[in-house]
């Protein structure tokens, strides 16, 4: 049981290097989408910590879109992050 718990989170947590290579792009196709060099590229793969507007940028870049979800006991509520969410109305 717990090597099942331990299989299923490690497909479901990766780097962002992994999220790239799943998505079948290298470094040097994410440097003009991102705006940065491909040693910058490389630099953000490797950070501990990050910006969420960054991470929301990398996953876009890779064609996807970033999801941050805060769950309470049975309640899930989704956060924005940025100019991912529309605004709220007034």
């Amino acid at each position: 049981m717990v090597e099942a718990k331990a299989a299923a989170l490690a497909r479901r947590v990766g780097t962002l290097a992994a999220l790239r290579k799943a998505r079948g792009l290298t470094q040097a196709q994410l440097t003009e989408e991102l705006g940065m060099t491909q040693g910058e590229v490389s630099r953000l793969e490797r950070r501990e910590n990050l910006h969420l507007a960054t991470l929301a940028r990398f996953i876009e870049a890779t064609g996807d879109k970033l999801k941050i979800t805060a769950v309470y006991n049975d309640d899930e509520v989704e956060v924005g992050v940025g100019d991912t969410v529309a605004p709220e109305p007034s």
